[in-house]
């Protein structure tokens, strides 16, 4: 992805002026809804720059606005009082006794039911709509209820035994294949190692195709599968480019020994499309030293 300089400037600046104003917000003692309003707006300006971002960097800007507005509004949430009362079934029953026993000006008489009523039908003014059929009254008649077949366990057992052959003989074709792939690349980088006068080779020159990034992908895949088999040896020339280089069979079978004493160091490859290129341009690489493969045997 091409870097703008200047919009991206623009976008760091954009956040950090907004995080000062979260921030200010933050730190005010008193909790009110000048606070709660001037958050929001935080999160509008926000939202309005986030249309903007587009790298990783801009992005970790845009969440440290929203955790800072998070923590604003959980904290006037706490302090909210919204002065509600506890339901009391007993003061609820007395103020209505109180209220049909009184009249209005307070002096007791008898039970007044009517002036309940008056008082509250204004809450329910609206009733439910009655249901009427344009054709009467449904009619119901016999129905007829379709019998269940009951699912025959013993053919799909069948059906099961017949299908697993199918994935298990494709599983073992994939096995096949990776296994040839893995003897060809040994097999060229034994060739280029004699060539080289059993020096190591550049392992970007190994596994780079310039033609296909899907194809880098695959080498990398496949020669990791030789280092963790301890077919070959990866290490760092005095460059700090890493260097491959094959290990003859009986050393390779000493590695994979259990009684053999050797630390082993694990490392995680990140490729992008840009990096990609890049290390095809540094390289000077023009074409891929693993042939693609086309499922011909290796000779």
């Amino acid at each position: 992805m091409e870097q703008d300089p200047e919009r991206k400037r623009r976008v760091i600046l954009g956040y950090r002026e907004i995080i000062e104003d979260a921030m200010e917000v933050h730190e005010e003692t008193e909790r009110n809804r000048t606070n709660v309003t001037r958050i929001l707006n935080v999160i509008d300006r926000a939202q309005n720059l986030g249309k903007h971002v587009k790298t990783s960097d801009e992005a970790i800007l845009d969440a440290k606005v929203i955790s800072i507005s998070s923590q604003v509004l959980k904290q006037n949430a706490e302090i909210l009082n919204t002065n509600l009362k506890s339901y009391n079934v007993k003061d609820y029953t007395d103020n209505i006794v109180h209220f049909v026993t009184n009249d209005q000006r307070g002096r007791t008489s008898g039970v007044n039911w009517e002036r309940l009523v008056s008082s509250t039908k204004e809450c329910f003014k609206y009733r439910t709509q009655s249901l009427n059929c344009m054709y009467g009254a449904f009619t119901i008649g016999e129905t007829s209820t379709a019998s269940k077949k009951v699912p025959k366990k013993r053919e799909r057992i069948q059906e099961a035994k017949k299908k697993e052959p199918e994935s298990v003989k494709k599983l073992e074709k994939q096995e096949d294949a990776i296994e040839e792939t893995l003897r060809y690349i040994l097999k060229l980088l034994f060739s280029e190692w004699n060539k080289n006068n059993h020096k190591p080779m550049c392992y970007f020159k190994l596994v780079v195709n310039p033609d296909s990034f899907g194809a880098t992908v695959e080498n990398i895949f496949h020669v990791a599968f030789l280092v963790k088999d301890c077919l070959v040896d990866m290490h760092i020339d005095e460059n700090g480019f890493p260097v491959i280089e094959p290990v003859s069979k009986a050393l390779a079978a000493e590695r994979k020994n259990e009684k053999s004493v050797r630390q082993k160091t694990q490392i995680i490859i990140s490729l992008n499309m840009q990096e990609w290129r890049e290390i095809i341009d540094a390289f000077g690489i023009t074409g891929p030293m693993i042939k693609p493969r086309s499922g011909k045997k290796v000779k």
